[in-house]
């Protein structure tokens, strides 16, 4: 068997496989000489297939739900030829140890993007009071501003222009892990970053977080907590199907909306709008 260890988030993941696999250049930065895992997940080649004789509590396209015998099952099929993928394992007692079946060629898990493929990170690192939330990561004088909102909204357009126009360093173009440690809020380089391949395994203290809007001029708002909540979470991942791993992260973001800026920037893509919301960040001294 084959171990490695991944730190994200600053949370160690011990991947043990009987296959070996590239890293691939997003995983690179994450590798970890850390000897004692947080979360592990143990592949096995799965023979025969799992009966559960009962309903899912959740299913989408791919992914079916059971609970049985105080075990979750979450079962990931190919729906193009109806076969199952993998059955992921949790015991209701040790929910960081996770037994990974897979019913896949083994050369679907060349790359470490295949064997995390079907892990649902945010599921792990809500355990860890972290998440992920659906963003561009810049870092600024020390500290970071994540753009974020819809797909197609501009993230990626402002985070490059901060790069232009401020020298700014890009962290990540699509993801940010988001955990506070020593009642400080962190902002986390994620190994997966859209078609923007930023992978960079840093954390930086967050000092804004800017929902974008497009706009014909620029105009900023700065959220209360309630409203903030509502963006953050409506862009944030999260595994809606057990209160097991919905609560942590639904904690977290209340206790981040009171304690980081968040604002409401409409605004327009060239350098009126890095200036303009600078301007703002340092009349709130971000």
């Amino acid at each position: 068997m084959i171990s490695k260890n991944f730190s994200i988030c600053d949370i160690n993941f011990k991947i043990i496989t009987p296959f070996d696999y590239d890293l691939g250049d997003n995983f690179k930065k994450f590798i970890s000489e850390e000897k004692e895992e947080d979360i592990s997940y143990v592949f096995e080649k799965g023979s025969e297939e799992i009966e559960f004789n009962i309903d899912p509590i959740y299913s989408s396209d791919d992914t079916y739900i059971f609970i049985k015998d105080n075990k979750i099952f979450r079962k990931v099929i190919d729906n193009k030829y109806l076969t199952t993928r993998a059955v992921i394992v949790q015991d209701f007692m040790h929910l960081n140890k996770n037994k990974y079946y897979y019913y896949l060629d083994e050369k679907y898990f060349k790359t470490s993007t295949g064997v995390f493929r079907f892990m649902q990170l945010e599921q792990s690192l809500s355990l860890f009071n972290a998440f992920i939330l659906h963003s561009s990561q810049i870092k600024y004088n020390n500290k970071s501003i994540l753009f974020t909102g819809p797909s197609g909204i501009g993230k990626s357009t402002q985070a490059h222009l901060w790069e232009k126009f401020k020298n700014a360093k890009i962290l990540n173009g699509d993801k940010s892990g988001i955990r506070k440690i020593n009642d400080v809020w962190l902002s986390y380089g994620l190994p997966f970053s859209g078609s923007d391949k930023y992978y960079n395994n840093v954390s930086t203290p967050i000092g804004a977080i800017v929902v974008l809007k497009q706009g014909k001029e620029n105009k900023i708002e700065k959220l209360s907590p309630a409203k903030a909540f509502r963006y953050i979470y409506g862009e944030t991942a999260i595994s809606l199907w057990h209160e097991v791993f919905t609560k942590p992260i639904v904690e977290a973001i209340l206790e981040l909306v009171k304690k980081v800026p968040i604002y409401l920037f409409s605004c327009t893509p060239d350098e009126s709008a890095v200036v303009f919301l600078e301007n703002e960040l340092e009349r709130d001294r971000v």
